[in-house]
């Protein structure tokens, strides 16, 4: 999961181009509604008007008759008392054609031609909005098997995705027709070119990247078509085209970068350790806590006892430890002094390489600790980090001048929602 995280978060073109749009958006116009029915239209003629006061009155008649005749009847019980007033009288007198005529309303049922929005002339409809919604809701319903969501919840998350998507179409279609119009051509080995930087820069192979994403059930050749990479590229040139800055950076940009932020490249002193962790066992609430404590102070000294006599540190710990790096016989890994609670780390790292500690009580029980590397304090040089920086700052201005243009895209757009279509502007993201 971690790994995933690290790689969508490298895509921030990607994630520019479907969430930008959910800002408002200027100079766009709502579709007219269907043609309404006029005032003169919606008005009865004269006859009509008198021909159902006529049938009015006749009714209210009818049912008053039928009233006066319930009441002359002298029913012999209460039961009878208690009987319903016979409605026959009244529905006899009342003629059908006299009835008001009841017309239940028709609601159209949304269509996968229906069109959402209009983006120059250019037509999206609910059909490929929905190629993005459907899969997303899918997978959310996976993850909120047998729980159940209060109120509407899956129906406004629908609601919310279903602006989102929308959006990031909008912005598709725009970047689009602007790389038609300038005669863009994005190749397959650019964006293989591109996706292996990206792996690169997150310490992947190609491979490494294809099996996670086929590991979330797509092939790499659904998912590079969803990512959009030739509007990522694409969009890139545009910025440059319309002359809205530069991606270029040198060693002078790198270097105030570098001098500006010198606590980023500071390496703070670490130690490698290896714990064994014995906690007090608070499964039963009769027990009194002071004993089930000496007991794990016991097993924990025990325990020491054992190792200062040549047993294997990371073979007890897989037997005994109750935190989760038992599995790895008890290894941490490196950490710098922030890492760990204060009373672990002040024993961690006044232990030398090979070194074993008494028994240290911390919040969460008894630790023995081994410490099995170090690494001193030390400054990444500037040479060292020079290459990155330039990366950074290049990923930093292409961002910039993408943001900038699409937004000019936006505002320069003929823009028209369909009625209900168009997104709320304090419409929030949905987690992916």
């Amino acid at each position: 999961m971690k790994a995933k995280l690290t790689v969508i978060s490298s895509f921030v073109l990607a994630a520019m181009l479907f969430c930008l749009g959910c800002e408002p958006e200027p100079k766009t116009t709502t579709a007219e509604p269907p043609t309404q029915v006029t005032a003169e239209q919606a008005q009865p003629s004269e006859e009509q008007t008198q021909e159902q006061a006529r049938a009015e009155v006749e009714m209210i008649l009818q049912q008053e008759l039928a009233k006066q005749a319930a009441q002359q009847q002298q029913p012999d019980t209460a039961a009878q008392q208690a009987a319903p007033v016979p409605t026959e009288p009244a529905e006899q007198a009342v003629p059908q054609a006299a009835q008001p005529l009841q017309v239940e309303p028709q609601v159209s049922q949304p269509s996968p031609n229906d069109v959402m929005v209009t983006v120059n002339t250019i037509e999206i409809t609910r059909a490929k909005v929905d190629e993005i919604v459907e899969p997303r809701m899918e997978q959310m319903k996976e993850r909120m098997a047998g729980r159940r969501p209060g109120g509407d919840y899956l129906e406004n998350v629908k609601k919310k995705l279903t602006q989102q998507a929308t959006e990031a179409l909008i912005i598709e279609t725009l970047i689009g027709e602007q790389m038609k119009q300038h005669n863009i051509v994005v190749t397959d080995q650019q964006i293989e070119d591109h996706i292996a930087q990206l792996a690169a820069r997150e310490n992947m192979t190609i491979d490494d990247l294809k099996a996670l994403v086929t590991s979330g059930g797509k092939t790499y050749e659904q998912w590079k078509q969803q990512m959009q990479f030739d509007k990522i590229l694409g969009v890139v040139q545009l910025a440059q085209i319309a002359g809205l800055g530069t991606l270029d950076v040198n060693q002078a940009d790198a270097l105030a970068f570098y001098q500006q932020n010198q606590a980023r490249y500071e390496m703070p002193e670490q130690v490698k350790a290896s714990h064994i962790l014995i906690k007090p066992d608070a499964s039963d609430p009769n027990v009194d806590p002071n004993a089930t404590d000496a007991a794990a102070l016991q097993k924990a000294q025990e325990l020491l006892t054992q190792i200062r006599a040549g047993a294997d540190f990371a073979q007890l710990a897989k037997e005994n430890s109750a935190c989760p790096s038992a599995a790895e016989g008890g290894d941490l890994g490196f950490a710098d002094r922030t890492s760990w609670v204060k009373p672990f780390s002040d024993v961690a790292f006044a232990l030398q390489p090979g070194q074993v500690s008494d028994v240290v009580k911390t919040r969460f029980g008894y630790h023995i600790i081994k410490v099995t590397d170090r690494k001193e304090a030390s400054v990444t040089p500037f040479d060292q980090a020079e290459d990155e920086i330039v990366k950074m700052l290049r990923g930093r201005r292409e961002m910039d001048l993408t943001s900038k243009y699409v937004k000019s895209l936006r505002d320069n757009a003929q823009i028209i929602y369909a009625e209900g279509a168009r997104p709320e502007p304090s419409a929030e993201q949905v987690p992916q």
